[in-house]
């Protein structure tokens, strides 16, 4: 669990946006070009549940489930990656049914799984970051 200091800057009907500071680990991995945040500089912008009814301005205490982003990236990531490797095998499967090479066959189902796998991931995506288990949550509002 990871847990950030932050501002409301926009309140929605069930979540709020929050400039946060990116953490140490965060500037060294953007300094290296593996990490992609919402925000400019320093600054990060995170959609969090608003179980405390926080308004704009306000200062609040972000929680982050750690095992539950990692479920989520798993998810996300492997779905395509296990129907890439299912479409690789029945192409190899199917081709000489059908007296076509096995490699270009594989390789051609291997790119339509793939991307019928991204499109299974990114519905699927959608659906569970917007569910509570997986979207941060304001904890504490400091005055």
């Amino acid at each position: 669990m990871t847990v950030e200091e932050g501002f409301v800057t926009k309140v929605g009907s069930q979540t709020t946006w929050v400039k946060t500071r990116k953490a140490a680990e965060m500037k060294a991995k953007a300094e290296r070009g593996r990490c992609n945040t919402m925000g400019i500089g320093n600054d990060m912008y995170v959609e969090a549940m608003n179980p405390l009814s926080a308004k704009v301005g306000d200062r609040v205490i972000v929680r982050f489930e750690s095992a539950s982003q990692m479920k989520i990236s798993l998810l996300i990531y492997g779905i395509p990656f296990i129907s890439m490797m299912i479409g690789l095998l029945v192409g190899l499967l199917i081709a000489p049914l059908f007296y076509f090479d096995s490699s270009i066959s594989a390789v051609i189902l291997g790119c339509v799984f793939l991307i019928f796998g991204f499109l299974i991931a990114r519905s699927k995506g959608k659906q569970w970051t917007h569910k509570d288990q997986y979207m941060p949550q304001i904890i504490r509002i400091i005055k």
